[in-house]
């Protein structure tokens, strides 16, 4: 076997010749495997990134949730305080880093002008519990360090006409060391300053409000056009313009919340109180509108607008007359009412029941208003007091048309006092004026033409009835009075009697006449005796062993009239007499004196007569004591066999006694008056009680009692007692004792209860009319007790006649417009219903 010798590189070579031939593979693309693990690669990272960010998400709104739950929870307190008026609680939440913002807040809290805007003539909507509603959270908004946030509420108004309206207002809080405390909005919610100039204002706000500000300025630019353009008595100057910052401190806010409250402001006037400031005088700071309301709606807009068009426009006819706050501001913001009214921009508020308001209270004298002239806040001035004002500016400018509330404004400015300001505006009746009446003729003047705003507007009301009215009235006050007739169907006075002075006068049974009383001894003995009787034109004497002492009435009767005369010197002071009219009627007119104070039977044939020892007498039809019968007082019949009177025991009770067999039985216990009242506690007490009948019903008793509650407080509560069912109700309740001789008295149908009620120290008689068959209370007061009772019944029942401070008041019980008498006396003190003269 032979051997072949090979070398390596042989080896090698042959191998490389005898490997099979292989295929070459197109080159794989290594991009598409690398691009799938990237997909895969981020979505992985998504999904890590949603799962963290959902996480911190959830984390971060349980954090939102946790920060907004507590902070509503602080708003909660706040708003417990802001209800209760809790000065303290509410003071706690405001940030001590703002001391007189905080003690701004608390004082407008305490008026209750946080939210309430009266000066914009939008009130909170109280709903029908009257409580202050709290605001709506309409959102909330945090900065970003969480640190601090902004409340958004939405609060309920009514306008003047009764129409809803919400708007927005806002509450800032931050967060402190010991939790949410209330600051003022920070500087970066009110943005930049900005600015509108137009012909007649420019106008500084916030950027905030640029969108509500933005529309107001140029309709306000227009309104002070009509001013300078349209406006009686005003002229502009040619460079005139008024300055008007928006501000975003709430001093402004509080300055108009304080000037409107100080003083009762009545309902529907002005409260414009435009102040005038800087070097011009020409600048009006004002609160921004988010301060006072951010508009939500059209109708929100409209009230925001309503709320600054008088302010606006006030302030500027303030500055162009020249007037400073707040000189005879009572007297200006009525001349400024009237500006507005006539501009469109407010209405009048003087109306046809302001004017009965007027005329059916006491009439003031329009000339001595000189202290509510100086004024230069509403302190003391009622609102009955400004209606009078916006009378006198009314009757002013319906008188002197040529007049203008501006030339009256600057009138103002220039006279110190007020007659010489009123003389100079009125027209001049120079025949009144030469005879020194000239403050007489523009006070009947003043009557005259509020009674003519007050027909114009009221529907027809009851015809006056056919009498005259009798009247004792003075030319000169404290000069004694004479005797007149007033003819309501020639609104004419005649004179009738003038041998007076006389010093009291009241109607005869069946208005046939009057009574009369002078004045004093002296002119009795010069022309006859004291008393006299005026009837048709004729003059009757009087017998009366009374001497000179004051004479009242008690009650009047068919044929005759019980009076009673108070004397301190004798003894006992009070004498009671009766005047027989048959015994007039024969020529012998006497004044016959009693034994005590008589009550008659309906039938007129018994009485029970009163002494002053308390001991009850029954007595003939004269009113003479027979038989003494039981101790009481205050007696008043139930019908022919039966009185009711008051037992004076510890426990005083309500008794009546049968007759002929005088049968006494208790009543009524007047622990039951006392469970028949609402707020009646152990410590209640009755102190004393009167009594009266009902003239057709004889199952009803009608009591009046002055309870105490324990206290030292009183009051008289007038109950009726329905016998027949045994049941007590309350009809009212008077805050003075009944007078003790006149209590209570019905008319002669029974309609009327007639309550008579005097103050403590005789400061004042008032007369409670209580309609039985309605409820309705009718309630007069006067201060002059020498026309006590001061008022008069007409025939037909339909009218009263009343004299509260010399002026006559005719009331209508029908329905209908009360009247007043307008006259040239001094004074009036009496005046009652008679027959007409015969011709």
């Amino acid at each position: 076997m032979g051997l072949e010798w090979r070398t390596l590189e042989d080896e090698e070579g042959r191998a490389r010749e005898e490997a099979p031939e292989v295929e070459a593979r197109a080159p794989q693309r290594p991009g598409r495997k690398r691009w799938l693990s990237v997909l895969i690669a981020l979505l992985l990272v998504a999904v890590v990134i949603l799962t963290v960010r959902y996480v911190l998400l959830e984390r971060l709104d349980a954090f939102a949730a946790t920060v907004e739950a507590d902070l509503l929870s602080m708003h909660d307190i706040v708003e417990q305080a802001e209800r209760d008026l809790d000065g303290a609680l509410f003071g706690s939440m405001i940030s001590p880093d703002y001391p007189n913002w905080g003690r701004t807040q608390k004082e407008m809290l305490l008026s209750g002008a946080r939210w309430d805007r009266p000066y914009f003539d939008l009130t909170l909507d109280r709903g029908s519990d009257e409580k202050p509603p709290t605001g709506t959270v309409e959102d909330i908004i945090f900065t970003s360090d969480w640190r601090m946030a902004t409340v958004t509420l939405a609060f309920p108004y009514v306008r003047p006409d009764g129409s809803p309206v919400t708007l927005h207002q806002i509450v800032t809080y931050r967060d402190e060391a010991t939790g949410w405390a209330l600051v003022p909005a920070y500087p970066s919610f009110w943005g930049e300053k900005q600015t509108f100039t137009g012909r007649y204002l420019t106008v500084e706000y916030p950027e905030r409000d640029a969108p509500t500000v933005e529309r107001l300025a140029p309709e306000w630019d227009k309104m002070l056009a009509a001013v300078c353009q349209e406006l009686d008595g005003i002229r502009c100057r040619r460079n005139w313009k008024l300055e008007v910052v928006l501000s975003t401190e709430s001093s402004p806010l509080a300055r108009m919340a304080d000037l409107s409250s100080r003083g009762p402001l009545w309902k529907g006037m002005s409260h414009a109180s435009p102040t005038n400031r800087g070097a011009g005088g020409s600048e009006l700071k004002l609160p921004a509108p988010s301060l006072i309301g951010s508009p939500v709606d059209e109708a929100g807009y409209q009230a925001v607008r309503a709320g600054y068009a008088p302010l606006i426009v006030g302030a500027g006819i303030a500055n162009i007359v020249g007037w400073r706050c707040c000189e005879k501001i009572v007297f200006f913001r009525a001349l400024l009412d009237k500006q507005l009214s006539r501009l469109g921009l407010k209405q009048w508020p003087l109306t046809a029941s302001d004017y009965e308001d007027i005329l059916q209270g006491s009439i003031h004298d329009v000339t001595s208003l000189h202290w509510v002239y100086l004024q230069r806040s509403y302190n003391n001035v009622t609102p009955q007091l400004q209606k009078i004002v916006y009378s006198i500016v009314d009757l002013i400018l319906a008188s002197n048309p040529e007049r203008s509330p501006a030339s009256l404004q600057r009138l103002l400015l220039r006279y110190d006092t007020y007659r010489p300001w009123l003389f100079n505006a009125l027209p001049i009746d120079r025949d009144q004026a030469r005879q020194g009446n000239y403050g007489r003729w523009i006070q009947k003047e003043w009557i005259h033409y509020a009674d003519q705003q007050l027909e114009a507007a009221a529907a027809p009301g009851t015809a006056l009835p056919e009498q005259d009215l009798q009247l004792l009235c003075t030319a000169e006050r404290f000069n004694g009075a004479h005797l007149y007739r007033y003819d309501l169907q020639r609104d004419e006075f005649i004179e009738e009697n003038s041998d007076g002075p006389f010093r009291r006068m009241y109607s005869l049974p069946d208005d046939a006449g009057v009574l009369l009383q002078r004045l004093d001894d002296r002119d009795a003995r010069a022309s006859g005796s004291h008393i006299q009787i005026w009837r048709q034109g004729q003059t009757q004497d009087v017998a009366s062993g009374t001497g000179n002492v004051a004479l009242y009435p008690v009650e009047t009767f068919a044929d005759g009239m019980l009076l009673f005369t108070y004397d301190a010197r004798r003894r006992p002071p009070i004498r009671f007499n009766f005047l027989d009219r048959t015994e007039c009627g024969g020529g012998a007119c006497v004044l016959r004196p009693l034994a005590g104070l008589p009550a008659w039977s309906p039938d007129r044939e018994r009485t029970v007569v009163s002494h002053g020892d308390g001991v009850l007498w029954l007595g003939n039809e004269m009113g003479e004591p027979q038989m003494a019968v039981a101790r009481g007082q205050s007696v008043t019949w139930l019908d022919n066999s039966r009185f009711a009177f008051i037992q004076p025991d510890d426990d005083m009770r309500v008794a009546v006694m049968t007759l002929p067999n005088r049968e006494l039985r208790t009543l009524l216990e007047t622990e039951r008056l006392t469970d028949a009242l609402q707020n009646a506690t152990d410590a209640t007490r009755i102190t004393r009680i009167a009594l009266a009948a009902h003239p057709t019903m004889p199952d009803r008793l009608f009591v009046g009692a002055r309870v105490g509650n324990g206290a030292g407080k009183e009051a008289t509560h007038v109950f009726v007692y329905n016998l027949a069912a045994d049941e007590i109700t309350e009809l009212l309740q008077v805050d003075h004792p009944l007078e003790p001789y006149r209590s209570m008295r019905f008319s002669a149908d029974g309609r009327w209860l007639f309550v008579h009620s005097v103050g403590q120290r005789a400061s004042g008689w008032h007369l409670h009319l209580y309609n039985t068959r309605t409820g309705d209370v009718l309630t007069y007061s006067s201060e002059t007790a020498l026309a006590f009772p001061g008022y008069d019944l007409s025939a037909d029942g339909a009218w009263l006649v009343r004299v509260d401070e010399g002026y006559i008041h005719l009331v209508p019980l029908n329905g209908g417009r009360q009247r007043l008498v307008a006259h040239d006396f001094a004074h009036c003190y009496a005046a009652v219903w008679v027959n007409r003269s015969l011709p």
